[in-house]
C-alpha cells in the first residue's frame, strides 16, 4: 500500500503517518516512508509518503498511490495526481463547492477514484468545542469506518493509546470513534470494503447528508465551480 498524506502546517499529519507506521510494524510489515515540510509553522504545505511492503524508495510516485488523504482541499486537488487509477481520495474541505468543478469531476471519473469530503471542522465545533487539533484522529476514523487498509479499527485504537500524549488519549479516542461511527450509522454490516457512509454516502450521484458531508464512487458527479489547481497542469481560477 502506498499512501500520500498531504495538509497544512499544525494540521498533526505527521501523527497520522506515525499511527500508520506503528499499525505496518505491528503486523511485521515493512515500513518506508519520507516527508517534505515546507513553511509548516507558517501553514504551509506538508506532504508525507508512506509505504507498507516492500519497497526500495521511499518516494510515491506520481499515479502510484492507493490512498490520497487531505487535510486541507486546497492541497488535495494540488497533490490528486499521486492517486492511482482506482485509488481512494479522503478530504476534508471548508467549501464542498470547490470540489463541484466540471474538469475537477471530470478527472476523477476519468481515473475511477473513490471521492470522499466532509467537513471535519463543522464535525469537531459541534462535538469538541471546535478543537481542531483533533482533525487528524477524526479523518483516521474516518478512513478506519471506511475499512482503508491500514486503518483497522482495533489496531488504530491501539497505536492512539500509546503514541498519543497522555492528556489527549481520552479525547483522541472520542474523536477516532466520531470518525469511525458516521461511517458505520448510515451502512452498518453491509460496509465491506472502502464504502461511504452517512459521513460519505456510496454509490450515488450525488448524496448530501447535511453540509456537513458527502462522496462520490461511481462516474456521475455534478457539475460547478473549483479553485487553484488541478492535476496535470489543469488551471481553474478562484471565483
Amino acid at each position: 500500500m502506498q499512501y500520500v498524506i498531504v495538509g497544512i502546517g499544525g494540521q498533526g499529519i505527521l501523527f497520522t503517518s506515525r499511527v500508520l507506521g506503528k499499525i505496518a510494524i505491528d503486523k511485521g510489515l515493512s515500513v518506508i516512508g519520507s516527508e517534505v515540510h515546507g513553511m509548516a509553522q507558517r501553514g504551509g504545505s506538508v506532504i508525507s509518503h508512506f509505504k507498507v511492503g516492500n519497497y526500495r524508495g521511499p518516494l510515491v510516485n506520481s499515479g502510484r498511490a492507493d490512498v490520497l488523504m487531505a487535510f486541507d482541499q486546497n492541497e488535495g486537488i494540488r497533490n490528486l495526481a499521486f492517486l492511482k487509477d482506482g485509488g481512494t481520495f479522503l478530504v476534508n474541505t471548508h467549501d464542498p463547492s470547490v470540489l463541484e468543478n466540471a474538469r475537477l469531476k471530470k478527472y476523477i471519473a476519468d481515473k475511477n477514484i473513490e471521492f470522499c469530503a466532509f467537513n471535519g471542522v463543522d464535525i469537531l465545533n459541534k462535538h469538541m468545542e471546535g478543537k481542531l487539533l483533533f482533525l487528524n484522529v477524526l479523518i483516521s476514523g474516518a478512513a478506519s469506518g471506511m475499512k482503508i487498509e491500514g486503518f483497522e479499527e482495533a489496531q488504530v485504537v491501539s497505536a492512539l493509546s500509546e503514541l498519543s500524549p497522555p492528556q489527549h488519549v481520552e479525547a483522541n479516542l472520542k474523536v477516532f470513534g466520531l470518525g469511525v461511527r458516521a461511517v458505520k450509522e448510515q451502512h452498518g454490516s453491509k460496509y465491506k470494503r472502502k464504502r461511504s457512509s452517512r459521513a460519505f454516502p456510496f454509490f450515488s450521484p450525488r448524496l448530501h447528508t447535511g453540509r456537513n458531508t458527502e462522496c462520490y464512487s461511481d462516474h456521475r458527479r455534478p457539475g460547478g465551480r473549483a479553485d487553484r489547481f488541478l492535476p496535470w497542469g489543469v488551471f481553474v481560477s478562484v471565483s
